[in-house]
């Protein structure tokens, strides 16, 4: 749950744990509660499909990052024709997901970082249901003493604050127990509001305040050294959250895909390759143009660097069976050829869903470059995202050398071969 920026998890007690562990109507949302280190059940959709019985074949957990609901933070759960793909989980759920045959998902030994909103798509044939989940983690510390928590998302910085109820509450009657209960949760609820907000909000606020202050400042600073050395500006659109892709290094294609591609010339470098493919491929490209560039605009991602996936992958769209799978692999689907055995494939083939499924799991594993390459500058992160995107997280993580990225990738060239085109793209200003 995020306020002004801030996310808290409020305290409770343990007689909270998994009251809501039913069905809802999709399109809602619904707290649950949990205590540090146990279990959690989130439930799912309570379809009015007639299939409602069934067993859930198809349904995607994930974690909700931004306010608006829009952009996955992190893939919890995916199960695809009744089986889990492992390929999107996130590390930090390895292990710890089991999703029941009605969707509903238990999350194992929750712990503080597992505050936050929770996003199910439940499919049941053709009927897709959709739920919000806002998961609050609480600890009992004992002798009735409940601990709420405050932090600041991405920082280290957190504060505690507990609150004290007398023992003279256990002789309770049978009857009166369970409202007495809940007044008393409701106490404590409002209780911990009031000690997080009204204690620490201010100081926090302040803090806050003056890092941007400096952001602003160094960020500043920055601009008018680049200006001053003719560098493009960076930080003045909304296309380098996620790493500046005219910054990042590439070697181009590498001499087998020059080969398979059967391109004329026998002195071309890699990147003059790449070049060359993109300026292929640019006529078809424009037909899609408007769904990559508003795309990119609502991710945040450049549309050139779509174009650059969609050019190596299917050539925009020309390397495609009928049925909108892949010439060369039958189980990839769409422009950005996606794989139907790791992803329930959204979408018509050249459709914005489709586009927007790409570029979403993308960004995940941008997130996930954060997590396991902190030391990487974004513009490497990015490249190592690119890598994973076509030879899966397992076998680009334990690289240890960012040199190494395409070592796993096909034709060893996948990052540089797509850096290159999205390069292309980015300054003849197609996209």
């Amino acid at each position: 749950m995020k306020t002004s920026g801030f996310s808290f998890c409020c305290c409770f007690a343990p007689f909270f744990y998994n009251v809501a562990g039913g069905f809802l109507q999709s399109g809602s949302s619904v707290e649950v509660f949990a205590v540090l280190s146990h279990n959690a059940s989130l439930p799912c959709p309570r379809t009015t499909h007639r299939a409602a019985s069934s067993r859930v074949l198809n349904v995607e957990w994930s974690r909700v990052d931004t306010p608006n609901h829009h952009v996955d933070g992190l893939t919890v759960h995916v199960v695809r024709d009744g089986k889990e793909l492992q390929k999107e989980k996130a590390l930090q759920y390895v292990g710890r997901t089991v999703v029941m045959e009605n969707g509903s998902l238990t999350l194992v030994g929750v712990t503080w970082r597992d505050n936050g909103t929770y996003r199910c798509n439940l499919w049941r044939g053709r009927v897709k249901e959709e739920v919000f989940v806002s998961l609050i983690v609480g600890r009992l510390t004992g002798n009735g003493t409940l601990l709420c928590r405050v932090e600041m998302p991405g920082t280290i910085l957190a504060n505690e604050n507990k609150i004290y109820i007398i023992d003279e509450f256990s002789p309770l009657k049978a009857g009166l127990s369970w409202c007495f209960l809940w007044m008393l949760a409701a106490f404590v609820f409002v209780g911990c509001v009031f000690l997080v907000f009204v204690v620490d909000l201010l100081t926090l606020k302040k803090l806050r305040s003056t890092l941007q202050s400096w952001y602003q400042a160094l960020l500043s600073i920055k601009q008018r050294i680049e200006q001053e050395q003719g560098l493009p500006l960076v930080g003045n659109n909304s296309y380098t959250d996620y790493g500046d892709i005219s910054r990042v290094d590439t070697t181009g294609a590498s001499e087998d895909t020059i080969k398979a591609n059967k391109l004329p010339g026998e002195r071309l470098t890699g990147v003059e390759a790449s070049h060359m493919m993109a300026e292929r491929d640019l006529e078809e490209m424009l037909k899609y143009k408007s769904i990559i560039k508003e795309v990119g605009e609502t991710l945040h991602i450049h549309p050139a660097l779509i174009a650059g996936i969609i050019s190596r992958q299917s050539q925009a769209g020309t390397r495609l069976e009928l049925n909108g799978f892949g010439l060369s692999d039958p189980n990839c689907f769409g422009l950005m050829q996606i794989n139907r055995h790791y992803h329930a494939v959204k979408g018509e083939p050249c459709s914005k869903d489709h586009v927007d499924q790409g570029v979403t799991f993308l960004i995940q594993l941008i997130k996930t470059m954060w997590r396991t390459k902190p030391l990487w500058s974004p513009e490497q992160q990015l490249k190592g995202a690119l890598a994973c995107y076509i030879a899966g997280e397992d076998k680009v993580i334990p690289l240890e050398r960012y040199e190494d990225l395409d070592s796993v990738t096909p034709y060893r060239d996948f990052s540089n071969d797509v850096v290159a085109r999205a390069q292309w793209f980015a300054s003849r200003q197609h996209f």
